[in-house]
């Protein structure tokens, strides 16, 4: 492969590649250098501006997100001695009229350029669809481990319950991702979806590779998250699923869906009774308008000390991860991929 070839990395190669112990890894050095912005030789910091959107008429919209990060591990593939710089964009299209096409295309699709650090030179195109799902789901694992006090892996802690509300590509990967990486902690896992079909294809799926697991569907998504240690929300709601009531003590959400903004999907008053993390303050004012008092501080912030944990003054004891999406979590798990396939 000559030095100025340009390395097209195609979504087949990039599921071949992807496993959750690195990904999980990769994501944690991503929050980390995600909350430090200040330039510097010794340790993780980052770059990056607020997505931008260009819409194409009334077809679709184009989003763009550039980011930089510098000094971080990929522990799992090149070790914690060789420190890592990502320039990259992500390219994400959404076209509706997609599905109606013969034959349908995804809706939404997405692209990751990574640049040369040094001399920005591109270097590599990466299918971004798969990419996407997974980084998602790994920075919802991360936000567990450490906001979810009652569910750490070296507390011995079994017996859990798992709520996983919306059952398709977002709920899907998340329940795969939490089984896989906390093994022998959740025991039960409860699911719910508005079309019940989804649910029922879920739970074989899960039942054929955790079978010790006991895996239900419910009629309502109240019920799926009254009894639940660990919810994710993975849905297109424009309302909340749920109330601060309908929850158990110590329980921690990952918030992942986007209805009518990224924080629909829960009620209000468990925003104001909970403590709540994001990846990034950046578009905090904007993409999160409406809950933004209510926001503690970013996981990055709690991984590396900057921030603790404090137990809030209600009898709950809430956690919540409202997730949404980040241009540095894409670059860094780009060059994951980009680092595997150089060495395969």
């Amino acid at each position: 492969m000559d030095n100025n070839d340009v390395i097209f990395i195609k979504d087949s190669v990039v599921k071949s590649l992807l496993n959750w112990t690195d990904s999980v890894d990769a994501m944690e050095s991503a929050l980390i250098a995600i909350s430090n912005t200040q330039p510097s030789e010794s340790v993780p910091f980052s770059s990056q501006t607020p997505r931008t959107f260009t819409f194409a008429g009334d077809k679709g919209v184009l989003l763009t997100m550039p980011g930089y990060a510098s000094n971080y591990a990929l522990k799992s593939v090149t070790g914690t001695d060789t420190k890592h710089s990502t320039l990259s964009c992500k390219l994400v299209t959404s076209f509706s009229g997609n599905s109606q096409l013969n034959p349908a295309i995804s809706t939404i699709l997405g692209t990751i350029l990574l640049f040369d650090p040094d001399t920005g030179k591109l270097k590599a195109i990466v299918d971004g669809t798969e990419i996407t799902a997974w980084r998602t789901a790994a920075v919802s694992v991360v936000a567990t481990k450490y906001l979810g006090c009652d569910l750490s892996l070296d507390k011995g802690h079994e017996g859990k319950e798992l709520a996983i509300v919306g059952c398709g590509t977002q709920g899907r990967i998340h329940a795969l991702a939490l089984l896989n990486y906390f093994p022998n902690v959740f025991t039960r896992v409860k699911l719910w979806n508005r079309t019940q079909s989804r649910a029922d294809n879920l739970k074989k799926e899960l039942k054929d590779l955790f079978p010790n697991v006991d895996i239900t569907t419910v009629d309502t998504s109240v019920s799926c998250v009254k009894d639940a240690d660990c919810i994710v929300t993975a849905t297109n709601a424009s309302q909340p699923l749920f109330e601060l009531k309908d929850l158990k003590e110590n329980v921690h959400i990952n918030a992942i869906g986007a209805g009518t903004n990224h924080h629909s999907e829960l009620s209000m008053d468990i925003y104001q009774s909970s403590r709540v993390y994001i990846e990034s303050n950046i578009g905090l004012q904007t993409e999160l308008k409406g809950i933004e008092q209510y926001v503690s501080g970013e996981i990055g912030e709690i991984v590396i000390g900057k921030k603790f944990l404090y137990k809030m003054d209600t009898d709950k004891n809430v956690t919540v991860f409202q997730s949404m999406g980040n241009a540095i979590e894409d670059g860094v798990m780009a060059n994951l991929m980009y680092q595997k396939f150089l060495k395969q």
